[in-house]
Parts: structure tokens; sequence; C-alpha cells
């Protein structure tokens, strides 16, 4: 009952609709391939965790990785051809 009220309120209210998060990963696509890559395979991760039956130990220790390529690209960019790579896989296996 409360979701049904919030869902009027929100109507009513006309508060905008957010993008999901894979339609922002495919907004940035166009200026950067990689990036979007890794995105994509980070969120895939992160719905089979969520919604999922459980992620494999493999795919979680490549999402940490990715995602400790991703902070040391923020501090010291350097080559992403690994991280490419863990992120196509993931991809490839819609992160299970």
């Amino acid at each position: 009952m409360f979701c049904h009220f919030a869902l009027d309120a929100a109507t009513e209210l006309r508060i905008p609709q957010s993008p999901t998060l894979a339609k922002r990963i495919e907004s940035i696509q166009g200026a950067d391939k990689l990036q979007s890559e890794v995105f994509h395979a980070l969120r895939e991760v992160g719905n089979v965790g969520s919604h999922g039956s459980g992620v494999r130990r493999d795919v979680v220790l490549s999402a940490f990785e990715i995602y400790e390529h991703q902070l040391d690209i923020l501090f010291s960019p350097g080559n992403g051809l690994r991280i490419e790579s863990l992120a196509r896989r993931i991809r490839a296996t819609k992160g299970k």
C-alpha cells in the first residue's frame, strides 16, 4: 500500500524518473568505450549478486581487481589492457 501511495505522490509531484544505470553507462559509450565496458561489467556482477543466484568467487575477485584498477586510474593513469580483458570476460558471461 505504501508503494502505491509513493508512486501516486511521485506522479502528482511530477518527479522525473532517473535513467537506469545501464542507460547512464551507455551514454558514455561513444566517448570512452573501455570505461563503458568496465562499468557494464561491474554493473552485471552487482545485478547477479543482488538479484541472481550468486556470483562465482573468480568473478568477484575479477570485479575487485577492476575496482582496484579504477581507483588506480583516478590517481595514476596507466595501462588498462588487463582490465579491459577482465571486463570483456565478465560481460561475455553476463556476470555469472
